[in-house]
């Protein structure tokens, strides 16, 4: 049917197709729906089919060289595929020890609970973590800022105060 009607306008990984029958309403992602799936039915008088966008994307903060929203090209989206998609850490500000990924999990009541993973990539095996970590819809990605860089604002912002001082003080001997 969604062939017939000319195919959807959107990436079918960024397209949700919803079948309400009856009353019930069910959704699979387009991208999902195969000729052979017991999630593809035989439509029957009455049906009702909606083709809704709905892009799957996390969030990335920090000193990645990328801030961004990023989009899942696929069903799956590994932490190393997130991070080079972001453009990797910024050599110079970010702190390689802090990659963090924030998330809600379902905790054993069943209620949505904040958890917060952390990516050490000094520790070499990290890289193997990485590529096996899944990335979820709605995580967020924070590459922490080096110590160094608040020194470095520190120093930056005495040298704004002092340096009009210094300078006055030339220009009167």
């Amino acid at each position: 049917l969604i062939a017939q009607a000319g195919g959807p306008a959107n990436r079918p990984a960024d397209t949700r197709v919803r079948l309400v029958r009856g009353g019930q309403a069910a959704e699979i992602r387009l991208d999902q729906l195969r000729v052979d799936s017991p999630a593809n039915v035989r439509l029957a008088p009455g049906d009702h089919v909606q083709l809704i966008r709905s892009v799957r994307s996390l969030t990335v903060l920090g000193s990645a060289r990328n801030v961004a929203e990023l989009a899942f090209d696929s069903d799956t989206l590994t932490l190393a595929e997130a991070i080079a998609r972001s453009g990797g850490l910024a050599d110079d500000r970010a702190d390689a020890t802090g990659v963090f990924v924030f998330r809600y999990e379902a905790g054993p009541d069943g209620a949505s609970k904040p958890v917060i993973y952390r990516l050490n990539l000094l520790d070499p095996r990290s890289y193997f973590l990485s590529q096996r970590f899944a990335m979820r819809e709605k995580d967020v990605l924070l590459v922490a800022n080096a110590r160094s860089v608040q020194f470095g604002k520190l120093v930056q912002l005495l040298n704004t105060l002092v340096t009009p001082a210094i300078t006055v003080d030339l220009l009167t001997r």
